[in-house]
């Protein structure tokens, strides 16, 4: 399970504090962003070697969470499309006065307000006694050993810190940065504000919309203290295709001796790349090769990992075990289609 996207306002200890320093950061970012990027998804393991390697096979539990909607999507995503250089406009204006504070709703876009609304629908399902779903008790650590991790743009943090605020106020737990999981495309909405090992730090924009609904003081203070940002290599690069990159996340999630779940706050075009390079290509329970997971939307399932003969590690996806737990299947699930194929 994946959660997504928080902020923090300016003044942050260690942030740049002069305009020209603060200036020069985000043209760094532009920079990275210059170097287009490359995405390029494996062949799904076959399913004789599968067959053969099953008796010394390992497998993970995983959960995978997309964020909630972003203040990129609230501009081009949402209809009707003709209001779009009006929203456009209102947020130049909203990126003009968040440039002297290294904030942006365009680079490394924040959760918008219906984002946060819909990441607070996801906490009050995890904390309601409405049903006992396993996955709902690991969610809230009462069941299982679980390891918690997000990718290093801000709108998977915030959604991990928002939905997951009780259990993290419970629990003295640590959250796992890792620049593997930032989302695959070239859009400037991709790109990461926070620097190689560096904390990242939540937008005002996020909290203002977070004080509502999730409690701003208390994601800013899981901001400044539980974030791990030793797999924070920065925002991605042309150097690494994005299978590398979710091959670097199997090889993160299976050295996690701790725990036997990984439960991870990512994107939903890395998770749509993740499900077609590690199922069967036969394969496409709920159609999470097809379909787009819906913002906030929790879907869990078995990883395996075994080494063939030729020494070579290999990763698949049991099939049977993919399943949509939030929104539950009487919603609608948490998968939907796309484009054309969208009713």
């Amino acid at each position: 399970q994946l959660v997504v996207g928080f902020w923090f306002v300016c003044g942050r200890r260690g942030a740049p504090t002069t305009l020209a320093a603060q200036t020069e950061a985000m043209v760094q970012c532009c920079d990275v962003y210059a170097a287009l990027q490359r995405h390029k998804v494996a062949a799904p393991a076959c399913p004789e070697v599968v067959r053969k390697a099953e008796s010394t096979c390992r497998l993970q539990e995983a959960g995978f969470h997309p964020p909630g909607e972003s203040c990129w999507n609230q501009v081009f995503n949402r209809s009707p499309k003709w209001l779009i250089p009006a929203r456009l406009a209102r947020s130049v204006l909203s990126e003009l006065r968040l440039l002297p504070r290294l904030d942006s709703v365009f680079i490394d876009a924040p959760l918008s307000a219906v984002g946060i609304e819909q990441v607070a629908a996801l906490r009050t399902w995890l904390e309601s006694d409405a049903d006992d779903h396993h996955c709902k008790r690991m969610l809230r650590n009462e069941v299982g050993r679980s390891v918690l991790a997000t990718s290093n743009l801000r709108r998977a943090v915030s959604t991990l810190f928002a939905a997951l605020t009780p259990r993290l106020l419970r629990h003295n737990e640590k959250v796992h940065v890792l620049s593997c999981c930032q989302e695959i495309s070239r859009q400037v909405d991709t790109v990461a504000i926070t620097g190689a090992g560096q904390r990242a730090f939540p937008s005002c924009h996020d909290l203002a919309a977070a004080a509502e609904h999730c409690g701003g003081p208390a994601l800013t203070s899981l901001y400044e203290s539980r974030l791990t940002t030793a797999g924070n290599t920065g925002s991605k690069t042309s150097q690494l295709t994005g299978d590398q990159r979710m091959h670097q996340f199997c090889e993160w999630a299976f050295s996690r001796t701790e725990a036997d779940v990984v439960i991870l706050a990512g994107h939903s075009l890395w998770f749509k790349s993740f499900f077609n390079s590690y199922l069967d290509p036969k394969e496409n329970p709920r159609n999470c090769k097809t379909a787009k997971m819906k913002t906030a939307g929790v879907v869990t399932f078995l990883l395996y990992t075994f080494t063939t003969d030729a020494g070579e590690v290999v990763y698949s996806i049991e099939p049977e075990t993919v399943e949509e737990v939030f929104p539950p299947a009487s919603q609608g699930g948490a998968f939907e289609e796309t484009g054309k194929k969208k009713e």
